[in-house]
């Protein structure tokens, strides 16, 4: 206890991880140690905003992706937009030319990203663990927590325990293994009712809110508008658009685009957001600007 209080009285600030991307650290950076819940409706953004923070991380850090949502491929192909600046649309088409292959594939092969295809919560600290043997490890990203599984000798009775037991242990992980873990979870079905979802709303969440040291909510700002605005959208797509259904359609587009990220839950952080757009060819987000996010539809 006297070397842990000699360091909490020292001059040195405590150790932190941020992610690089300035507008979520400037809400929470966490600690080694910490474990991060992303939650956000289905299409939302979520799994862009993993990819952005392990693209992120990546560059000065190692940092293990567990997709089991995704393949390597589909995970590549989101992680290249935010690193080179290439339009995912051309990397799927497999369209790109010889200079855009080879900024690809130095800005990924620089950075400290590696994936794992494992499907359960032990193995994911079991690749975690070898990583941190042999190269050291800052974060692990998890896509998404209710996909993870437990051998069978340990699952609970019913799911909502074994979800339990996952959260649990993905706080213990972060712990044993000093580094952050990231957890993406999905919503109950009846969160998207008034179009903000609310930490409780988390699917079997009892465990999560409990084990989290930090909930982020991502989604639109509102429903209505964003659904009318996807609407006019839909209508205008691949049509000969005249110049004021052009200008409908990038508004629609603009509207579409706006997203808060919402500090829900956070140690010793003040309950916080902050207004993003997600910008579809690139699949990343960037800070909205006042003109952008007071755009209505209407």
């Amino acid at each position: 206890a006297a070397s842990n209080l000699d360091s909490v009285l020292s001059d040195e600030l405590p150790r932190e991880t941020p992610t690089g991307l300035k507008w979520m650290d400037d809400i929470y950076t966490p600690r080694p140690g910490n474990f991060i819940v992303l939650a956000g409706f289905s299409g939302g953004g979520k799994t862009a905003l993993a990819a952005g923070i392990a693209t992120s991380m990546s560059q000065v850090g190692n940092i293990l992706l567990a997709s089991l949502e995704m393949s390597k491929d589909e995970i590549l192909e989101r992680a290249i937009p935010w690193a080179s600046d290439i339009e995912i649309s051309r990397i799927r088409k497999r369209v790109l030319n010889p200079e855009e292959k080879t900024r690809a594939r130095e800005e990924i092969l620089r950075r400290g990203l590696y994936i794992t295809e494992a499907e359960s919560v032990y193995e994911v600290e079991q690749a975690a663990r070898s990583l941190k043997v042999s190269k050291g490890i800052d974060a692990v990203i998890i896509d998404y927590l209710q996909l993870l599984t437990t051998p069978n000798n340990k699952r609970e009775s019913n799911r909502a325990q074994e979800v339990a037991a996952i959260s649990r242990h993905c706080k213990l992980m972060a712990r044993r293994l000093d580094c952050v873990v990231y957890a993406l979870s999905q919503l109950n079905n009846d969160a998207s009712k008034d179009g903000i979802p609310k930490i409780h709303q988390l699917k079997e969440s009892g465990g999560i809110r409990q084990d989290a040291d930090a909930v982020f909510m991502v989604y639109h700002p509102d429903k209505e508008e964003h659904d009318s605005a996807k609407n006019v959208l839909n209508n205008l797509r691949g049509a000969q658009r005249s110049q004021l259904e052009e200008e409908a359609f990038l508004k629609a587009k603009t509207v579409i685009a706006k997203r808060v990220l919402d500090l829900q839950k956070g140690r010793s952080a003040e309950e916080t957001s902050t207004q993003l757009m997600f910008e579809g060819r690139y699949t990343r987000f960037r800070p909205a600007t006042s003109t952008e996010w007071t755009m209505k539809w209407k």
